[in-house]
């Protein structure tokens, strides 16, 4: 071997070792960029990103650590939240404590806010969707704890855990139900400020377990702000984990897949009636379509969202369960702690958390409503009930008692209203407000808070799975601005170039209008997504605003029923011959066909109103991201 080939082989020695040391500084620092950087493809951005999603232009995509930072400084901020023990914390030590934990309440709520406005998820729409609901409800749940609710903490129930009330717990009926009949005597489902309480975590295993219990907790379940539907007795209780599994797998998910797949044969044929994917509509489609292409999408949100919460849940309570009992462990071994004593004995936590009496997310089947009501109540999934309450349903229904005093006041009979007591709804005096509203007042400021709420999440979360943009059919009723607007916003110094590109999309949209024309009938035009403003997120806030409309005239038009025929029977009796008070009963004032009426009536009301709810899932892609288009 020359002199030659030795330097030759010396120098491939030296390239090969060169790039084996720069793979390893790479794999070193892959950790710190994916930190410092925007999520990467190889984290989550699909294989098959969204060609209809398009971000908006001031968004900016995820980053781990901006997608990390509101839930942990609000986890961090829950560690903090129940008070420290004066004996063994200074004044000066507690004050810091508490500087701290409203200064991370501050954080997650900043933060969580900006998720949708400020951020999307690089190639999904659905994930992007996502962000609205993670940071309004994550933002509104940090800012009713800390603030709105403040000095009251959330507070675990206390089960009791003897060993005859043990073996109680452990019986099980001929159908595989629990049994615990001392839970429906300590613990009723209309008073939650009667019942027992765990006191406040002291040591810090306590208080990381709290806190985790209270942040993954969104229907308060074994908490003191439960929700109405979750009432801690026998009654709600389902059935073991084994046949919850077993109801999620053999007929949720079936049930799943075959909504899934209508749904993708509808996708599929409005994206063929259309040459201009970015203008598809369901307006393209004939009535009858539109009418199963909304029954699919709904059913399948129902499915899925009852089939990933049971699974989950089935799968995740036995975890929280062994938990429960190592945080019980832990404080077994400090018995010198006084304030650890109430939990040291038999464990409080596991009940709460045992998957045996854990409620499903659907207790009741999804056809057993009988009116628009019932529905949105009882067969809906009430995971967002807390949020919709404190800032939709308490704010407006203090307005409509306002306005109802307002007006009694004009007409003379403002002595026989009740006084208003709105600081007896104020969360920081109850822990469920919900439970002490007043019935039969101003109830559709409660329905219509609740809808308006919702509507203005859902539209938040459409807005950022559209990118800011229009998600309205061909051609629209309102959305047709002309050239004196044009003119008149160049007067008023706004930007020329905006308007410019604004008329360029109408006249696209309008280039559209005859093959939209011609696609369905008469009858098929009138398409509640043709009348929706023009603005981006509008859809969706229209379907929950007609919806409570629509509930609100259901119960009008319900009383006025059930008062004709009160009336009308007290009169038959009294024509009989009955004498004095005639009461009537419910049964009376009921007839064979008014469920009849109230399913068809709900169903025609979801349907036809969903269509503005399903066009921005047309427009941003979140249709083909759910039935499995883009792979």
């Amino acid at each position: 071997m020359t002199v030659m080939d030795q330097a030759v082989g010396a120098t491939r020695q030296w390239v090969a070792n060169a790039k084996l040391q720069s793979q390893s500084q790479s794999q070193v620092w892959r950790v710190a960029d994916v930190l410092r950087d925007p999520i990467t493809h190889n984290v989550l951005i699909p294989p098959h990103p969204n060609p209809h999603f398009i971000p908006a232009e001031a968004s900016v995509p995820l980053s781990v650590i901006t997608a990390i930072l509101p839930p942990l400084a609000y986890y961090l901020a829950l560690v903090l939240l129940p008070p420290f023990d004066e004996a063994r914390h200074s004044s000066l030590a507690r004050r810091a404590l508490s500087a701290i934990k409203f200064t991370l309440a501050a954080i997650s709520i900043v933060t969580f806010v900006r998720l949708p406005f400020a951020y999307h998820v690089p190639g999904s729409a659905t994930l992007s969707y996502q962000l609205g609901l993670i940071g309004c409800y994550g933002g509104g749940r940090v800012l009713d704890i800390f603030f709105l609710s403040w000095p009251r903490v959330p507070r675990r129930l206390a089960f009791p855990q003897d060993e005859r009330q043990r073996r109680e717990v452990e019986m099980k009926d001929e159908r595989g139900r629990a049994e615990p009949s001392h839970h429906k005597e300590r613990y009723f489902h209309s008073d939650n400020t009667t019942w027992q309480f765990q006191p406040h975590p002291a040591g810090v295993s306590q208080r990381l377990w709290y806190a985790f219990d209270l942040m993954i907790s969104m229907r308060g379940i074994g908490w003191d702000f439960a929700t109405p539907d979750v009432r801690h007795d026998r009654h709600p209780w389902q059935p073991p984990s084994t046949r919850q599994l077993q109801r999620a797998i053999f007929k949720l998910l079936p049930f799943l897949a075959l909504s899934l797949g209508t749904l993708r044969w509808l996708v599929q044929t409005a994206r063929a009636r259309s040459q201009d994917l970015e203008h598809t509509s369901i307006a393209s489609l004939p009535a009858y379509q539109r009418f199963q292409f909304v029954l699919a999408t709904g059913i399948s949100l129902y499915a899925l969202f009852d089939f990933g919460y049971t699974f989950v849940s089935a799968l995740g309570i036995p975890f929280l369960k062994r938990s429960a009992i190592l945080v019980d462990q832990l404080s077994d071994s400090h018995p010198s702690d006084s304030a650890t004593k109430g939990l040291a004995a038999p464990t409080h936590a596991v009940s709460a958390h045992n998957v045996d009496f854990f409620p499903l997310l659907n207790p009741i089947s999804f056809l057993a409503f009988s009116s628009l009501r019932s529905f949105w109540s009882k067969i809906w999934h009430r995971l967002f009930h807390r949020v919709w309450l404190i800032y939709g349903v308490l704010p407006v229904q203090n307005f409509a008692l306002l306005l109802e005093r307002f007006f009694a006041l004009l007409t003379g009979a403002a002595s026989e209203k009740k006084p208003i007591n709105i600081s007896a709804t104020w969360p920081a005096n109850h822990p469920d407000p919900g439970r002490v509203l007043e019935r039969g007042r101003a109830d559709w400021g409660k329905v219509m808070g609740a809808f308006i709420a919702s509507g203005v999440v859902h539209a938040i979360s459409e807005r950022c799975a559209l990118g800011g943009r229009l998600a309205q059919p061909p051609p629209h009723h309102i959305h047709a601005p002309s050239a004196g607007v044009f003119r008149k916003a160049t007067r008023m110094g706004q930007s020329a170039s905006f308007w410019t590109s604004f008329l360029s999309r109408e006249r696209q949209i309008t280039a559209h209008r005859v093959e939209a024309e011609q696609a369905f009938t008469s009858l098929g035009k009138w398409s509640l997504s043709r009348i929706v403003p023009p603005i981006s997120g509008a859809g969706e806030f229209t379907f929950f605003f007609l919806n409570g409309v629509a509930v609100c005239l259901e119960g009008a038009i319900s009383n006025f029923v059930r008062e004709r025929r009160r009336r009308s029977i007290i009169a038959c009796k009294r024509a009989q011959g009955h004498q004095g008070n005639i009461e009537v009963s419910k049964a009376e004032l009921t007839q064979w066909y008014d469920s009849i009426i109230g399913v068809v009536w709900a169903v025609a009301v979801l349907a036809y109103t969903g269509e503005c709810f399903v066009e921005g899932w047309i427009r941003s892609g979140i249709v083909e991201e759910l039935t499995f288009l883009l792979l």
